[in-house]
């Protein structure tokens, strides 16, 4: 009778005792994934490093296309700068475009490019409530420090980017990032003017991009992501700045 007791003493302690490794398993198990999640993510929110590399990429790369579309209509189709047009779903409109719709990037007449919005993963949520969160900006009011001349420069935007976008965009065109952070801009700068066919003939000082804050090191570069310390609903904001036609 005894020897049965002990025997399914030491099973049952035996049983006890492998239950007990499993749970150290999927708890260490639970902690390696936490913490590799955490580390992925760098402390940048919801996104982690290798989304906010792939976003900077892939918002660069639309840049790009637009600016290659912006020089198509007026090479190939003798766009002037004024009757180039963004127009797409009502918005920038443009009176000065010709109605064959030749300089209409986003028609196949003219720079036959697709019209892209950026995913809500790559933005600021904190700036939700800004106009310009999910859409990218064409904007022709304000210009950019030290390239060509002191008139306004046509500019795409990519506003209230996640930190560690704007961060990886700087890192792609060989900007520095100061300290780990995006050079500062403390006028703020004219991102919701959308361009419809004029420039004003010299920004004033708030729309200018590189004139004050730790940005003037980034004077005549014409792609950078910056950090915007005013006009962003109270508090700061990563903004991209593609300058698509330099005047």
């Amino acid at each position: 009778m005894n020897r049965k007791t002990n025997w399914h003493v030491q099973n049952s302690q035996s049983g006890n005792a492998f239950i007990y490794i499993l749970v150290a398993i999927a708890l260490f198990a639970a902690l390696t994934y936490t913490f590799t999640r955490s580390a992925q993510q760098g402390g940048t929110g919801d996104i982690s490093k290798q989304e906010a590399a792939i976003a900077a990429s892939e918002i660069l790369s639309y840049a790009r296309s637009i600016e290659e579309a912006v020089n198509r209509v007026r090479v190939k189709n003798r766009c002037s700068e004024n009757e180039i047009s963004f127009e797409y779903g009502g918005n920038y409109v443009n009176a000065s475009a010709p109605g064959t719709n030749k300089c209409h990037l986003f028609e196949s007449a003219g720079g036959n490019i697709p019209w892209h919005t950026p995913q809500t993963s790559w933005l600021d949520s904190s700036q939700s409530s800004n106009a310009l969160y999910g859409s990218y900006s064409y904007v022709g009011a304000g210009g950019v420090d030290d390239v060509e001349s002191a008139a306004s420069d046509l500019v795409f935007f990519a506003p209230v980017l996640n930190r560690q976008v704007c961060i990886n965009i700087n890192n792609n065109l060989n900007i520095s990032n100061p300290s780990d952070e995006p050079a500062v801009d403390d006028t703020g700068i004219l991102t919701e003017t959308p361009f419809t066919g004029s420039y004003a003939s010299t920004p004033a000082a708030a729309a200018t991009i590189n004139d004050s804050g730790s940005s003037t090191a980034l004077s005549g570069e014409n792609a950078a992501c910056i950090r915007e310390s005013t006009g962003c609903n109270g508090g700061s904001c990563y903004n991209f700045y593609y300058v698509l036609l330099a005047r």
